[in-house]
């Protein structure tokens, strides 16, 4: 400043005007590092100790608090915490339903799509009869380790979370102007998956997404991809300027549908998503081995990112052609199922390992470890072989689904039973005859 202040730059007469005003404030790295740590702790942290001061007494019944909360105080947990209050709650914020959206085509799914209409109409009672909140809405729930009386209407919670409750208390606090209240239930407990099951068992989430909460869910995600460089796209995020300029992304859908089909019995699961087909003692080895699943979801992001390589080599490929009316079909559909499919093939040819015959379908944790870095290797070694080998397994696939000709909605609907049915082991071997053949991967 003092060298600026030295020269004769034209912006200099603006420059002492301001500081004349009193109108400059430096933001150095220190305080830029101070906004970076909190923002970090509103994402991934638990908070410690939330005050949360209710509307009148709360009745008490063993671990269990039953209250009343406003708009008001729920906005002032936010404001202090962040979707830090959201961590241990089975999903994110999905969003309000917007009309512009539909209308640009930019059509989310239809589970998605029920919980945005609900959303807007917690909104719409919040900003236009707020009065009747508590009345029609069934509240949140908290899961605290501690819970402690401060006074008659505050409550101190330890590391504390809203298990069930995202939406509504989204909701509630997007319209400062109204103050609307809503039923809150706190639970002392350590077990918060315990909770958040229970609580959000008769809501219309997918079982197998309830199920699988404790292992794979956003803001784990989110986490793992922050510590390796990785950003999962997030609004209004202070990180977004940062992610930007340096950090690639990756669409938290197709990671959870990849990881789906490696913890099935069969990676058609990936698409028809049945909480039968699971291998639950093989998530809880994951659990066990791989805190957070850290080095599971890193390795995962890797093959994510490689695999968007691949579909941006079949895009140059097949946009034309036999294949152009299928591809379109295939590629703007609005789940990512079927992409993760072919990822699963493409990763299973390119190490030449069908991983869903190893042990009789049995697999353990040791075996997705070791063939997550053999993928893991060729990807960081031997990138453009593995792109290769996605554009085979694409054709591959694509060759199962070419003669499905009818109306549009009965396409969508054959190839969803096609590849939900497709025995993997064939088109695993077919894969790996093209591979033979084929003179990029030869040499």
């Amino acid at each position: 400043m003092p060298e600026y202040e030295k020269s004769s730059f034209a912006s200099k007469d603006f420059y002492s005007d301001l500081k004349k005003n009193n109108l400059i404030h430096i933001l150095d790295c220190n305080d830029i590092l101070k906004i970076l740590q909190s923002a970090y702790y509103k994402s991934h942290i638990l908070p410690a100790n939330v005050e949360l001061r209710l509307e009148s007494k709360p009745l008490q019944q063993g671990n269990v608090y039953i209250g009343i909360v406003s708009s008001t105080e729920l906005k002032s947990c936010h404001d202090e915490f962040g979707d830090a209050l959201f961590l241990e709650n089975i999903r994110d914020f999905i969003g309000i339903d917007s009309i512009g959206k539909q209308k640009s085509g930019k059509r989310k799914n239809g589970h998605n799509r029920e919980k945005e209409k609900v959303n807007n109409a917690i909104l719409d009672t919040v900003e236009k009869e707020p009065e009747k909140m508590l009345a029609r809405n069934n509240g949140i729930t908290f899961r605290a380790e501690k819970v402690k009386m401060l006074n008659e209407h505050t409550l101190l919670l330890s590391k504390a979370s809203i298990v069930n409750g995202c939406q509504t208390t989204m909701c509630a606090i997007r319209s400062p102007k109204n103050e609307a209240c809503v039923l809150v239930k706190i639970v002392e407990t350590d077990d918060s998956w315990d909770i958040a099951h229970a609580a959000n068992f008769q809501n219309s989430i997918q079982r197998i997404e309830l199920d699988l909460a404790r292992f794979i869910r956003p803001q784990t995600v989110k986490s793992s991809g922050f510590k390796h460089g990785v950003q999962i796209p997030r609004p209004n995020s202070p990180f977004d300027v940062l992610s930007e300029i340096y950090q690639p992304r990756v669409a938290y859908d197709e990671i959870y549908s990849v990881f789906i089909g490696l913890f099935s019995s069969s990676p058609n699961n990936a698409i028809g998503k049945n909480y039968t087909e699971m291998n639950y003692d093989l998530l809880e080895e994951f659990q066990e081995k791989d805190d957070n699943g850290e080095e599971t979801f890193k390795k995962l992001f890797k093959l994510h990112e490689a695999a968007e390589l691949g579909v941006e080599e079949v895009k140059k490929i097949y946009t034309d052609g036999v294949y152009a009316p299928l591809f379109k079909r295939f590629w703007q559909t609005e789940n990512a199922n079927y992409r993760s499919f072919i990822t699963i093939l493409a990763a299973c040819g390119s190490i030449r390992n069908n991983i869903y015959v190893q042990q009789n379908g049995k697999k353990d944790f040791q075996a997705i470890n070791n063939f997550l870095d053999q993928v893991v290797s060729i990807i960081e070694n031997h990138k453009n072989k593995f792109v290769r080998y996605y554009q085979l397994a694409f054709e591959v696939v694509a060759s199962k689904l070419i003669d499905l000709k009818d109306e549009d909605a009965k396409i969508r609907q054959d190839m969803y039973e096609v590849m939900r049915k497709a025995n993997f082991k064939p088109l695993y071997m077919i894969l790996c005859l093209k591979a033979d053949g084929d003179p990029i991967i030869r040499n």
